[in-house]
């Protein structure tokens, strides 16, 4: 597949705040929701479907990973489909973290709600989850009761 705009913007942050060096990713994994770029970018429902379960398996061969940053509403139901999660139960809310059943975090951002998609934008995302994934549990503030 070849790299979204968005993933150079987000390696480039993730460099800055010392989760890449250069292209070697530290901790971290960059996927989404479908395999492959659709016309205009904009995945129908049945491709998501069709790619939902090649994100599952990714999430299930991350034995340690804690948190997802979905970068939009389609993100943020994948992600949850992935898990099993009917994407209903946990609603998208742009900066909410919920914690799901097994204890994964995810985290609610939509590039578009800050007008544009940029260095600044994404690094104060990452950094918003990372200084919560450095607190203790009672200190998250979780968002993500089911509806």
């Amino acid at each position: 597949m070849a790299p979204h705009p968005a993933d150079q913007v987000l390696a480039a942050s993730l460099d800055r705040l010392g989760l890449a060096r250069g292209p070697t990713l530290i901790d971290t994994r960059i996927t989404h929701a479908v395999r492959c770029v659709p016309p205009r970018n904009l995945p129908t429902p049945s491709e998501v479907r069709t790619c939902n379960p090649y994100l599952a398996g990714e999430l299930a061969g991350l034995p340690n990973l804690r948190a997802v940053l979905a970068l939009g509403v389609l993100a943020h139901a994948a992600v949850l489909s992935a898990c099993g999660i009917p994407p209903e139960r946990i609603r998208y809310a742009h900066g909410a973290i919920h914690e799901l059943p097994d204890g994964l975090i995810l985290a609610d951002c939509h590039p578009l709600s800050g007008t544009r998609l940029t260095p600044e934008w994404i690094e104060a995302a990452l950094l918003g989850l990372l200084l919560r994934l450095d607190q203790p549990e009672q200190e998250l503030g979780f968002t993500g009761e089911p509806a």
